[in-house]
């Protein structure tokens, strides 16, 4: 995450530990919720009926990473 951050802001240094979400994972984070229906830590029950296929919310919004 720290270095897809560094890239994102054009290649600048990240201070280590990071200490708040990437705007990656908060893009990840909305991408799964809109996939899946609901929050992994927030909202765990409204994923128990949710189909998990093969492709990730993260693959959708971050490639390979």
């Amino acid at each position: 995450m720290a270095l897809r951050e560094s890239a994102e802001t054009g290649g600048g240094s990240v201070n280590l530990p990071l200490n708040a979400s990437t705007g990656l994972e908060e893009r990840i984070r909305a991408e799964f919720n809109r996939y899946y229906g609901g929050d992994p830590v927030a909202d765990a029950n409204a994923l128990l009926n949710a189909s998990f296929g093969r492709l990730s919310a993260m693959w959708t919004v971050a490639g390979w990473l």
